[in-house]
Order: structure tokens, then sequence, then C-alpha cells
């Protein structure tokens, strides 16, 4: 019992631990430095060993530091030179890409410029092509027009011409074959010679008298005809002779006409078959002129595609070169000013010791007051 209540004297003697001692606040520009480091190309340890010491070694003004801690602050600046630096090199690649960006635009644009111009080279050519074409055409159906109508005068000035040829095939055939058989009278009755010779002779201007004998003349053997038979074969002669004269006469006579209705008829199909080499030309033109402009077509669609794909990807190479400047200009007015600012921190700048325990809250002492009082 006794040794009990002497360790209870002994505890109730005991001084009281002294409070934990609060930690000092992080400097605000520690952040930036901090930020920085994290941004560094360095190994994840030495990232972690320059986080736990650089802020050590920045509470401690300029011209308190000792070597270890300027070590620290050098190291923390060449790493910010390094982020800095490849920040730099990044806006300067990024600078260079849209540059290059902007070539490569202008000639796309040059290129679409040029297949526009062509596509609307072709549409002119397209359209003067169709015009010709046209008048072309226009020109074949007007000679095909003077075509018809000189046929048409061929047909009708030779009709008389055609009809004496005739004529006169027939009258030389009636000449040679049934007058003659009937003139050498070897058959009696009305023979078929005779019949025809008759029938034939009813369209000539022969005597009405004779016309009205000739039949009984014709039915006569030769031996047996009278001075009046021989009268009607002679007179039926001389008007068959003059039929055929009247009719070389007349075929003779126009034949000039018709040669000349001939020669119009042969010039006039001349210009058809010109004309109409003159419309396949032009239709093939057509042809080949309005494939070059789809052709073109397409290319100016393609150049169109590629000029619009160009522009997509220098709209996003310029927002990247505005987020890489963004990015150097925020870098240097933030986290390379807070080194700065931590780095040629001096004594007068930086709260002493005294200053932040004054400063301490009456429930925190500060710790050299607790020690005091220990």
């Amino acid at each position: 019992m006794a040794s009990k209540v002497a360790t209870k004297r002994a505890a109730a003697k005991a001084p009281a631990a002294a409070p934990a001692q609060k930690k000092a606040k992080m400097d605000p520009n520690c952040r930036g430095v901090l930020e920085a480091i994290q941004m560094a190309d360095l190994p994840v340890a030495v990232k972690q060993m320059l986080e736990a010491s650089a802020p050590k070694a920045f509470e401690t003004s300029k011209e308190d530091r000792h070597y270890t801690q300027e070590l620290m602050v050098n190291m923390v600046g060449e790493s910010i030179d390094g982020v800095l630096a490849r920040l730099d090199e990044e806006l300067a690649a990024i600078t260079k890409q849209v540059e290059e960006s902007k070539e490569k635009s202008a000639e796309v644009t040059k290129e679409e410029e040029k297949k526009t111009a062509a596509v609307t080279e072709a549409l002119q050519a397209t359209t003067d092509a169709k015009t010709v074409l046209k008048e072309l055409s226009e020109s074949l159906e007007t000679a095909k027009v003077a075509l018809r109508e000189s046929q048409e005068a061929q047909s009708k000035g030779d009709a008389d011409l055609n009809k004496s040829k005739e004529d006169k095939a027939s009258t030389e055939a009636v000449l040679a074959g049934c007058f003659a058989s009937i003139c050498e009278g070897a058959s009696d009755g009305l023979s078929k010679d005779a019949e025809n010779l008759v029938s034939f002779v009813e369209t000539l201007t022969l005597d009405a008298s004779l016309r009205s004998a000739l039949p009984t003349t014709c039915s006569k053997k030769a031996d047996v005809r009278g001075g009046f038979d021989n009268l009607v074969i002679q007179q039926t002669r001389t008007c068959l002779e003059q039929h055929l004269q009247s009719l070389s006469s007349a075929i003779e006579s126009g034949l000039p006409a018709a040669e000349e209705r001939a020669s119009l008829v042969a010039s006039k199909a001349a210009e058809v078959e010109e004309a109409t080499k003159k419309v396949e030309e032009a239709t093939q033109k057509l042809a080949e002129a309005e494939s070059a402009g789809n052709s073109l077509a397409l290319d100016l669609a393609a150049a169109q595609a590629a000029s619009k794909e160009r522009a997509a990807q220098h709209d996003e190479l310029e927002k990247t070169l505005q987020q890489k400047t963004d990015d150097v200009e925020n870098f240097r007015a933030y986290n390379v000013a807070c080194f700065e600012l931590l780095k040629e921190k001096t004594a007068a700048s930086a709260p002493s010791p005294l200053a932040a325990s004054a400063a301490a809250p009456a429930d925190e002492p500060a710790t050299t007051a607790v020690a005091g009082g220990a």
C-alpha cells in the first residue's frame, strides 16, 4: 500500500508534458515552386527529395542560408530553368509547325483556286461547244431543207424530160417493131402488131381519115394494098418520125436545165454532207468538253475537301500554339516569379521567429515560451 501511494505522489509532482509545436504555414509562393518541380523532367526520387527539402531552404532568408540550402535553391532553379527551356522548345516547335502549316495551307488554297479556274474554264468551254453545236445543227437543218427543195425542183423539172425520153423510146420501139412488121405485110387480118400500132397512133396528131383507115390497111397483106393503103402507111411513118423528131428536140433542149438541176442537187447534197460532218465533230467536242469538265469538277471537289481538312488542321495547330504560348507566359508569370521571390527573400522581407511567436494565438504558446517554462 505504501508503494502505491508513493507512486501516485511521484506522478503528481512530475512536470506536465510540453504541448506539440504547431507546424509553420508554408509560404504561398512555395506552391508555385513545388508545381514547377512536378513539371521537371527528373526521376521521381529526385522530385520527392526537392519537394521535401525546398520549402525549408526557402524559409531561410538569402543571407542566412547555409551551403546545403543554397545548393538546394540552385537545384530547384536549374529544374525550373529546364522546365522553361522545354516549354520554350515546345513553343518554338509548334510555332514552326504553324508556319509550315500556313505555307501548306497557302499551297492548298492556291491549288483549289487553280482547280476552280480550270472548272470555270471548262464550263465556259462546254457552253461554247453547245453554242457551236446548236448553230451547226441549225445550219444542217437549213442545208437539208435546201436539198429537199432542190430535189423536189429536180423531180418536177425532170418529169417532162423523163416523159419525153419514155415516149421517144416507145416511138422508136413502135417504128422498129410493130410498124416495120406491118410494112412487110406478111399476114392478113388485124394482127397483134396492128393492134399495138393503131393504139399507139391514137396518141399522135394523125389525120382523122388516115387514123380511121389505118386498121383496115394494117389488116391487108402488102401485095394486096392499094395506093390509098400505101398513102396511109407512108403518112403513118411520117407522123411517127415527126413525133420522134419532136421528142428528140424536146429532150435536147431540156438537158441543160436538167443538168443544172442535177448539179444543184449534188451541190446541196455535198453541203448536207459537210454540215453533217461538222455537227458530228461538234458533238464529239461537246462530249469531250463535258467529260473534261466532269473530271475537273471531281478534282475541284477533292481540292476543296483537302482545303477544308487543311483549314481544320491549321485551326487545331493555332489553338495548340495559343495554349503553349499561354503555358509559357503563365509559367514565367507565376512559377518563375514565385521562385525568384523566394530565392531573393531577405530577412527584412521575412518575419523573424520572435515576430512569428508574437503572432501565435494565446491558446497556442510559442515553442520558446514552452521551453522557458520548463
